[in-house]
């Protein structure tokens, strides 16, 4: 019981009740920084598993629940990184909010000119016509770079300009360390993000039904085309897809991300469900380990490092809720009034904390937003 009770000497939860009879929501401004030094955002500054390298084969990391909006852990979160196919996340958000997915798209043979012949593609032919939701699944199960160079255009017209509209999409979630400067990930000097920034889009990208489909897909088939026989896609995300290699499955990841940079370097992004909680982990940076004959990979970067860092996130915690909507707080006196007026929650709030720890142990501290009520 004492270590139960220096947690909840350091944690101290403090509430802002809205002080009306009715209820009142403060306005948000750029300048309110009353929560980014705690956990309870994604730019934390105090995580709760801390910012110490929890793995050694990383070049950044950070872990985010989304449910409670607590951040769980950060490793050189704001540290610029390459993205590679990282970015097909944005691509495929934009184009789940933006586009109908029975809409039919006509490949244009200059489009697939813009694609590098060495590119991971799909295969697309010239005047072959697809679904929107059929390329969807082409560039995030089988990491088709064709196909989101094909969905950029169809939604934007052209690439670059779909390109400043993901930059954009990306300011506006606060993402001030990101640039891109293509639709699919190859490799630009340019296009560089942070675990910190990938982490504000893929929670929004959680929020999207057609997004999340398509994210945790481990198979998809592609009905014959005008053009192609029936394509069968299966994701290399060894967290998702166990039919070549076993040992990294995990059961509790919903959707996932890899990627690969010029120089070899691996990131994966990946969401996870366990214990009531909503994980979204993403490390970057991982190499892999080779047997002695220089090209038999022995270990592969990014999947030990992923499952270590979910264990580390879901073992000993779990989000609760600490407080409810209209949850009474204190009673208060009204000037020329006849009667007192009590103070209660707006909004529900969840936060993680360790199992062992109940609403019982918590501090509640109430503060008024405002003098006048």
């Amino acid at each position: 019981m004492k270590r139960i009770g220096l947690f909840c000497l350091s944690l101290c939860l403090i509430i802002t009740f809205m002080l009306s009879a009715l209820p009142v929501f403060a306005e948000k401004t750029a300048n309110n920084n009353t929560v980014i030094y705690g956990a309870h955002s994604v730019d934390g500054q105090v995580p709760v598993l801390g910012s110490d390298r929890l793995v050694t084969n990383v070049q950044s990391a950070i872990i985010y629940e989304t449910k409670s909006q607590t951040l769980m852990y950060a490793f050189n979160a704001d540290e610029q990184v390459y993205p590679a196919s990282l970015v097909k996340i944005l691509t495929a958000l934009m184009v789940a909010e933006r586009a109908n997915l029975s809409d039919a798209v006509t490949v244009k043979e200059e489009t697939l000119q813009t694609v590098t012949y060495d590119a991971v593609s799909a295969d697309l032919l010239a005047n072959e016509v697809m679904t929107v939701e059929d390329l969807l699944y082409c560039m995030m199960v089988g990491s088709a770079n064709d196909a989101a160079a094909v969905l950029a255009e169809h939604i934007s017209g052209t690439q670059s300009a779909f390109v400043e509209e993901m930059n954009r999409y990306a300011a506006d979630l606060g993402c001030i360390q990101t640039n891109f400067t293509n639709v699919h990930g190859l490799h630009d000097e340019m296009q560089y993000t942070t675990v910190r920034d990938m982490a504000r889009i893929l929670a929004k990208a959680m929020e999207n039904q057609v997004f999340c489909k398509v994210f945790g897909a481990v198979y998809y088939k592609v009905p014959a085309t005008n053009l192609s026989e029936e394509r069968s896609l299966s994701t290399g995300n060894y967290l998702m897809n166990n039919d070549s290699v076993e040992i990294y499955h995990d059961s509790r990841v919903t959707g996932g991300r890899t990627a690969v940079t010029s120089a070899g370097y691996r990131s994966i992004a990946t969401s996870a469900e366990h214990n009531g909680m909503q994980l979204i982990c993403i490390s970057t940076g991982s190499q892999s380990v080779y047997k002695e004959d220089g090209y038999t990979v022995q270990i592969f970067g990014g999947y030990n490092e992923t499952s270590m860092l979910l264990n580390f996130g879901f073992e000993g915690f779990q989000a609760k809720q600490v407080v409810y909507e209209g949850q009474a707080g204190e009673q208060y006196a009204v000037e020329n009034g006849t009667s007192d007026v009590v103070a209660g929650a707006t909004d529900s709030v969840y936060t993680v904390l360790p199992n062992e720890v109940g609403i019982d142990h918590l501090e509640y501290r109430l503060t008024k937003s405002d003098d006048t009520v």
